[in-house]
């Protein structure tokens, strides 16, 4: 009897992962492929037209799942952890997305400007193309590897435009970094190599201390 509470258990977590995973469009398998560096292949695309079906379905699953549970209690903690599982994938993407913003929000402390003001701080803007970023788990993912290039203050990812924009100081209007066309590579080569390959989008436009502090305040 065991063993059949058990397979029964299984089999109800299988459901309700698969729902969960179709109603975020398969996000967290994206972001296991894009920990193995495939990129991105495309869930959003063909399921994303098709996650408010999913929702719904999930929505009436768990409501016609807690009529019965309501009145056994045994059940309600088998129930409840069934209902925060679908949640969670779910809504995966909603959450992947909010931590991303957050994550732009804040400076990357890893260029030292003492005292930075509107005279000796500018920023350079660098703007790359994703055409295969199709999901908010592939926006995370670059975000993510923008953070871990040195030359990058700020980095703004958009999932709308597919573009991803970089911000790099500049001190006494001389660049703290490398060349253009040395940052453009390693920041192309970083992307392709995560399964995400980029191409620049226009050339490195100057902008002062203060236009910097405008973006990150609409941020």
């Amino acid at each position: 009897r065991i063993n059949d509470e058990m397979m029964a258990t299984a089999h109800r977590w299988a459901w309700w992962s698969l729902l969960g995973l179709l109603s975020s469009s398969c996000c967290a398998l994206q972001i296991l492929l894009n920990l193995l560096s495939f990129g991105c292949v495309g869930f959003n695309t063909v399921l994303g037209p098709l996650r408010p079906t999913f929702l719904a379905l999930t929505v009436a699953v768990q409501i016609s799942a807690w009529s019965v549970a309501y009145s056994r209690p045994w059940q309600w903690a088998p129930t409840a952890l069934s209902t925060a599982l679908a949640s969670f994938l779910s809504l995966l993407p909603e959450i992947i997305m909010i931590r991303t913003n957050w994550r732009q929000q804040q400076p990357l402390k890893k260029i030292k400007v003492e005292k930075p003001t509107l005279d000796n701080v500018k920023c350079d803007v660098y703007s790359v193309r994703l055409g295969t970023m199709g999901c908010a788990s592939c926006v995370s993912t670059v975000s993510g590897v923008l953070e871990q290039i040195p030359r990058i203050s700020k980095h703004d990812v958009s999932f709308e435009t597919g573009i991803a924009k970089v911000w790099l100081y500049k001190e006494n209007g001389r660049e703290m970094n490398d060349s253009r066309e040395k940052v453009m590579s390693t920041i192309i080569t970083m992307l392709s190599d995560a399964g995400f390959p980029a191409d620049p989008v226009d050339a490195t436009n100057e902008q002062n201390m203060s236009d910097y502090q405008t973006f990150s305040s609409k941020k």
